[in-house]
């Protein structure tokens, strides 16, 4: 009798062992968001980028940066590749230069302000991002070149391709606040922001429809 219930004791320690695997799991990694980014006349936008910002213990889950973490923002043809970049607070970016003329890269936003004068190749020092927001980045050569990186605090992005859709895996269940930019949104980010609550194990879909300034034209000029 006495064995029955050592044993018996023993397979419910292990029971809620393992009931707290699956419930740690579902809080670690919960579910997918899917969607698609169209304008006011229903086409696909890219290059928006979508990004969750956790409330409460999932703001504290989410604290952390991209310290160690290189990206790369390259010039092709005498454009910046990507045209936006999405990194991480802490992350460092390389500016490779990919032309055979060369470049003058710098950049006079508020959340980075630098310079890497007028080079070829791959520069000696990479550029880290500690704030965020947007950063414009330009050639003081050429003036027609223009890209962006937006900087997050957040591992919970991503930027919609070329068909307006994007992805974001293992969202840890909770409430998060969703916010979306493009280099061209007419409005405040808040305008478009929601409060979207993730449950474990499921596929939220979330859409979003926003309106776009005009697109302006710069003159890729030869010298």
């Amino acid at each position: 009798m006495r064995l029955k219930r050592i044993r018996e004791n023993k397979l419910m320690k292990i029971g809620l062992l393992v009931l707290g695997f699956i419930v740690l799991a579902g809080l670690c990694y919960g579910a997918e968001i899917t969607g698609i980014v169209v304008d006011s006349g229903n086409k696909p936008i890219n290059d928006a980028v979508i990004s969750l910002t956790g409330t409460g213990e999932n703001g504290k889950m989410m604290a952390g940066s991209g310290m160690n973490k290189t990206e790369i923002m390259d010039q092709v043809n005498s454009q910046f590749q990507p045209h936006v970049l999405v990194v991480r607070k802490g992350s460092s970016v390389s500016f490779p230069n990919s032309d055979d003329i060369r470049h003058h890269v710098y950049s006079f936003s508020k959340s980075k302000r630098f310079e890497i004068k007028l080079y070829a190749g791959m520069p000696e020092n990479r550029v880290t991002f500690d704030k965020i927001g947007v950063v414009a980045v330009g050639c003081n050569i050429h003036d027609w070149m223009l890209g962006y990186i937006y900087v997050v605090d957040t591992p919970y992005f991503d930027k919609s391709d070329v068909h307006g859709r994007f992805r974001l895996k293992d969202v840890p269940i909770g409430k998060y606040l969703v916010q979306i930019w493009h280099p061209r949104l007419k409005g405040k980010v808040q305008k478009y922001q929601r409060q979207i609550e993730i449950k474990p194990g499921k596929i939220s879909e979330l859409n979003f429809t926003i309106a776009l300034k005009r697109k302006r034209i710069r003159k890729h000029r030869k010298y």
